[in-house]
């Protein structure tokens, strides 16, 4: 635990917990923008397409996408001999298409069908790789972030 409170204690990392809180409404109108792309288990595309054009914008190396539609992304580290880690979110949700998307507010909180699954996560993803990049925060080691499909199904 010592190494997690030493890496928490650099400026540039308070730096970028900072910008996440601050940026914390543009994260959550990230997060409704996802949500607003159907994405019911086998029929992920639509937002397999936000999510690789995301990656592209945020200038993730070796981007590609499989025929399911999972999306990968690259962001290399300080020595690519080691393992790399793997970040992930997945983009399908259990509404079936034609669902009712219309996201509500209440007493501060944001709801609307697939917001915690799983739009939350990705978009929770795609902030973490721009506070990385904004505070040119290179890991030690590669990082694939993945945005795979499939979850909520037998995928």
């Amino acid at each position: 635990m010592q190494i997690v409170k030493e890496i928490a204690e650099r400026p540039a990392v308070r730096a970028a917990l900072e910008m996440l809180r601050e940026d914390l409404a543009d994260t959550v109108a990230l997060i409704e923008r996802i949500q607003q792309v159907p994405a019911p288990t086998f029929a992920e595309g639509p937002r397999a397409d936000l999510v690789e054009q995301e990656f592209a914008d945020l200038g993730l190396q070796d981007i590609w996408r499989d025929e399911l539609h999972n999306v990968y992304g690259r962001m290399p580290g300080r020595s690519s001999s080691g393992r790399a880690v793997v970040v992930s979110a997945h983009l399908d949700t259990v509404f079936p298409a034609g669902s009712d998307l219309t996201v509500t507010r209440e007493n501060g909180r944001v709801h609307g069908p697939g917001i915690a699954d799983n739009s939350a996560g990705v978009g929770s993803m795609l902030a973490i790789i721009d506070c990385l990049r904004r505070f040119e925060l290179q890991p030690e080691q590669d990082v694939w972030f993945v945005a795979n499909v499939g979850e909520e199904g037998l995928g």
